[in-house]
Parts: structure tokens; sequence; C-alpha cells
């Protein structure tokens, strides 16, 4: 009898150790879940900052292409303007070294009528 007595009282105390045991994964359990429904709040705050973040990225990147477009229009006008500019200069040089051309003319002309004149003057009178 006193083995069997020693055996129920063994048996009692792994019963009560296996209790123990199981409480204590029970808690674990417990504070698991709650760790998961935490992290589960976390994912979801971790989400709207994500699309807010993807949302400013869209916002710059449409400003960005805004502004290059802008720059090229700018850039484009600038050359057109400074092709315009260089043209106009190109005509004014050209009608300014007509000008010269002629009043050369002119002077070459008149120099060469002056000269004739001389020598008829001087050369009639010998």
């Amino acid at each position: 009898m006193d083995e069997v007595k020693g055996q129920i009282e063994r048996l009692n105390a792994e019963m009560i150790e296996v209790k123990r045991r199981l409480e204590r994964s029970e808690e674990a359990d417990e504070r698991h879940e709650e760790d998961i429904r935490e992290l589960y709040k976390a994912q979801e705050g971790t989400k709207v900052y994500v699309t807010q973040i993807l949302g400013s990225i869209q916002q710059l990147e449409t400003k960005l292409f805004g502004l290059v477009t802008q720059l090229t229009q700018n850039q484009e006008k600038e050359r057109k303007a400074a092709q315009q500019e260089r043209n106009q200069e190109r005509k004014e040089r050209s009608t300014t070294a007509q000008n010269w051309i002629e009043f050369s003319k002119y002077v070459i002309g008149a120099t060469i009528a002056i000269v004739v004149l001389y020598l008829f003057q001087n050369g009639g009178g010998k």
C-alpha cells in the first residue's frame, strides 16, 4: 500500500507540475496573442505612413516633372529668342556693311572723278 500511496503522490506531484506548466503555457499564449494584436495595430499604422509617404513621393514626382517640363520650355524659348536676336544682329551688320560699301563706292567714285578732273585741268593747260 505504501508503494501505491507513493506512486499516487508521485503522480499527483507530476500532475501538479503538468498543470503548472500548462498554466504557464496558457499565460505565454495569451501574452503572444496580445503581442500579435499589438503588431497588427502597429502594422495598420505603418500602412497609413507608407501610404502617406508614397503619396508624397508621387506629388514630388509630379512637381519635379512639371519643373523639368517648364525648364525645358523656358530653355527652348530662350534658345529661339537668342536665335532671333542673332539673326537680327546679322541683318543689322549686313545692312551696315552694305551702307559702308555704298559709301565707299561714292567716295572712290568721287575720288576718281576728282583725279580725272584734276588731270584734265592740269593736262589741258599744258
